[in-house]
C-alpha cells in the first residue's frame, strides 16, 4: 500500500542496501524450498565478523551512517523545483534476544541547505519474532517508520508515518506440502493540507490475508497457489474498498547461477458505497537472478500492482521494469547500478474523472563503495530520475542526486 518504489527516488538507502532495490522485493516472496522452511524459525544475526556487545542474554550491534548529497530539481512546494544540499546523519542499534527475538532501531536527522525544505528527524523501528513447534512455524514482524521527503508522485515534500504488521503461520501437511497463512496490516498516515496536484487521502488502512498451499515438486522447484482477501479504509474522506485476489507462484533454482521467481494472478477490487464499477486487473511480479561468477550479481524484475493512490478516491495501477546488479572488484570494491521504468495509471472509484491521468517515471543510479576495518563502508553515488505526467495540470521534471556516504556497523 505504501508509495510505489519508483516514487521514492529522492530518498537514499544505506550503502549495504543499494543492490536490494525495493522494486525487486514487492509482494510475498516465493518459497525457496520446503526443506528449508524451518530456518525461518530463528532470527538472523549480523555477519560473523561483527562483534556484539553483550548485556546478559541480549546481544547488541550499534550502527551509524552519514551521507552528504547535492540534489537538483527537487520540489519543496508544488511546481517549484529547487536545488539543495542535504545531510543525513543516522544512528541506531540492532538487538537480539536468544534465537527468536530481534529489534532494530534507526533514527535519521535530515538537514537541508535550502530554507524552502523542512529539516526532519525520522524513525525506523523493526521488531521480529519467530519459532518452530513440531510441524508448525510461527513468525511476526512489526515495523514503524516515518519520513519527510520530497516525493515524485505528490510533487512536494510530504510527511508520512507507516505502521506495518505481518503475521505468518505455516504448517506441514506432508514432507513436501506446506500450508502458509499470512496476515498483513498496513496503516499509512499522510500530512494533512499539503498543496499537491490533487487532494490527498490523509489516512489509508489496509488489512489483508492470503492462504498459500505450497508444494515442492523436486529439490529446487516449488510452487504455490493462494487465494486472498483484503479491505482498504480511507479517512477522513474517501471511498473504502474491498478486494479479492487469486495468485500462483513458483520458485525455480535452474542452476547454481540462475534463479527464477514468478508470482501472478488477478485482483477484483470493489468500491464501497459508490457507483463505480469493479476493477478487475492482473497483478504479479517476476524476478530473474543471474550470478555468473561469485563477483557478479544481476537482477531483472517486471511486475504489476494495484493500490490506493495518495490522491482522494483514486487507485493507481503500476507497471514496472527494473534492472540492477552488483560487481565486485579486488575483493573490497563494489560497483552497484540500477535502472527502472514505471507507468502509473490513475482510476477513480466514484466516476469522477478529475485528477486522472498517467505518470511515466525513469530512473538510473549507481554507487561505488568499499569497506574498511571490519564493519565500515564508504561510497560515492549518483541518481537521476525523470517524471512526466498527464494528470490535471500536466507536468514533467527531472531530479538528480550526487553525494558520498560513510557507514559503520559495530
Amino acid at each position: 500500500m505504501a508509495l510505489s518504489p519508483l516514487c521514492l527516488f529522492i530518498t537514499s538507502e544505506g550503502p549495504n542496501d543499494y543492490v536490494n532495490a525495493p522494486w525487486t522485493t514487492q509482494g510475498p516472496p516465493a518459497l525457496p524450498s520446503l526443506s528449508l522452511i524451518k530456518t525461518i524459525s530463528t532470527v538472523a544475526a549480523p555477519s560473523a565478523g561483527a562483534q556484539a556487545i553483550k548485556a546478559g542474554p541480549v546481544l547488541m550491534w550499534p550502527h551509524a551512517y552519514y551521507g552528504h548529497y547535492y540534489d537538483k530539481g527537487v520540489s519543496a512546494n508544488l511546481g517549484q523545483p529547487q536545488n539543495t544540499s542535504v545531510q543525513e546523519l543516522s544512528g541506531g542499534v540492532l538487538m537480539t534476544l536468544g534465537n527468536h527475538w530481534r529489534l532494530d532501531y534507526t533514527g535519521t536527522e535530515t538537514i537541508y541547505g535550502n530554507a524552502n525544505f523542512r529539516n526532519s528527524f525520522d524513525h525506523d523501528i523493526k521488531l521480529g519474532w519467530a519459532t518452530a513447534i513440531d510441524d508448525w512455524v510461527l513468525s511476526m514482524d512489526q515495523e514503524y517508520r516515518t519520513s519527510t521527503v520530497p516525493l515524485m508522485e505528490t510533487g512536494v515534500q510530504t510527511a508520512q508515518e507507516e505502521d506495518i504488521t505481518t503475521i505468518k503461520v505455516s504448517h506441514y501437511l506432508a514432507s513436501n506440502t506446506l500450508n502458509e497463512f499470512e496476515f498483513n496490516q498496513d496503516m499509512l498516515f499522510l500530512e494533512p493540507g499539503a498543496p499537491t496536484i490533487a487532494p490527498l487521502t490523509q489516512n489509508v488502512r489496509e488489512w489483508s490475508g492470503t492462504d498459500w498451499v505450497n508444494y515442492e515438486f523436486f529439490p529446487g522447484f516449488s510452487g504455490a497457489i493462494g487465494p486472498g482477501i483484503g479491505f482498504d479504509s480511507l479517512d477522513p474522506v474517501g471511498t473504502d474498498m474491498s478486494f479479492e485476489r487469486v495468485q500462483a507462484r513458483f520458485f525455480w533454482l535452474v542452476s547454481e547461477k540462475l534463479l527464477l521467481q514468478v508470482r501472478g494472478g488477478v485482483e477484483d477490487r470493489q468500491y464501497i458505497n459508490s457507483s463505480g464499477s469493479d476493477l478487475i486487473l492482473p497483478i504479479g511480479e517476476g524476478t530473474l537472478t543471474y550470478k555468473p561468477v561469485d563477483e557478479t550479481t544481476l537482477l531483472f524484475t517486471v511486475g504489476r500492482s494495484v493500490r490506493p493512490s495518495y490522491f482522494l478516491n483514486q487507485v493507481s495501477e503500476n507497471t514496472y521494469y527494473a534492472f540492477s546488479g552488483q560487481q565486485r572488484f579486488f575483493k573490497k570494491l563494489y560497483f552497484n547500478f540500477d535502472a527502472a521504468y514505471q507507468t502509473t495509471d490513475y482510476a477513480s472509484g466514484d466516476n469522477n474523472t478529475s485528477g486522472l491521468g498517467t505518470d511515466r517515471q525513469y530512473l538510473f543510479g549507481f554507487r561505488l563503495s568499499t569497506t574498511f576495518l571490519e564493519g565500515g563502508t564508504v561510497s560515492a553515488m549518483y541518481r537521476f530520475g525523470y517524471l512526466s505526467s498527464t494528470r490535471a495540470g500536466a507536468f514533467e521534471y527531472g531530479t538528480s542526486r550526487i553525494g558520498f556516504e560513510v557507514g559503520y556497523r559495530f
